[in-house]
């Protein structure tokens, strides 16, 4: 898949993982360098992947999603960049927010499994992520132009619909990408 880096097209190294599609097995790691498996994540996750930390679209990113997000107390919100570890404490500390888990993707395992690792920037592409408890994918916004913010409104529009069938006992389709 091709997308675009301020106006400049850049190649993934390979397609997006895809609604209906189970999340891929490998691992993250947390800011104390925690292994933290794909298959150790359990409950409705949404995930908010970014270029890196610490650039001021990937900062305004991360704070709009915690204020969006915030009323969703049973889903698991976790945030992913290629960094170090040890780097989510000096970003994590001055968001103020323990409901987001920072997760760190240092050899791009995850970018690589996800389709969404960038090889000529070392960066993953910004995108959302919604997963249900079965760990399936059921909603997927990957930018376009990796310059601009990911639409929040839309992610949580379908969390609310697929929450709500879950809760209403109907089989919650995945939804188109």
């Amino acid at each position: 898949m091709q997308i675009e880096r301020h106006g400049i097209p850049v190649e993934l190294s390979g397609d997006p993982c895809p609604c209906g599609a189970k999340l891929p097995l490998c691992n993250l790691y947390d800011a104390s360098g925690k292994r933290v498996p794909t298959s150790s994540l359990h409950g409705w996750s949404m995930f908010s992947i970014l270029p890196v930390f610490a650039k001021q679209v990937c900062d305004q990113a991360i704070l709009a999603f915690h204020q969006v997000m915030a009323r969703f107390s049973k889903v698991k919100l976790y945030t992913v960049a290629i960094t170090a570890p040890a780097e989510l404490n000096n970003w994590c500390g001055w968001i103020g927010s323990r409901a987001m888990t920072m997760l760190a993707d240092p050899d791009a395992e995850f970018g690589l499994a996800m389709g969404l690792y960038i090889p000529c920037s070392h960066t993953l592409a910004r995108s959302l992520y919604i997963v249900d408890p079965q760990r399936v994918v059921r909603y997927r916004q990957v930018v376009r132009e990796q310059s601009e913010q990911t639409d929040f409104g839309a992610a949580v529009t379908s969390l609310q619909e697929l929450v709500a069938a879950e809760a209403a006992g109907q089989s919650a389709p995945a939804e188109p990408e």
